[in-house]
């Protein structure tokens, strides 16, 4: 059971992680009218700090 669970936990920080990298990589090439450039990157930073995280988490 414990293994089941680890491998629904790991496909769901999976998708997480995809799903924010597409939104910020999408958000920085979509164009300059979308906002200013900072805010692009501090989503990029808070996506970073997060898989930085669960692969730290998943080796620990």
């Amino acid at each position: 059971m414990s293994a089941l669970l680890d491998t629904i936990y790991s496909v769901a920080v999976l998708l997480v992680a995809v799903a924010g990298m597409a939104y910020v990589f999408g958000a920085v090439d979509s164009g300059p009218d979308d906002g200013p450039g900072w805010t692009r990157w501090v989503g990029v930073a808070v996506v970073g700090v997060f898989l930085a995280a669960m692969i730290w988490l998943t080796i620990a």
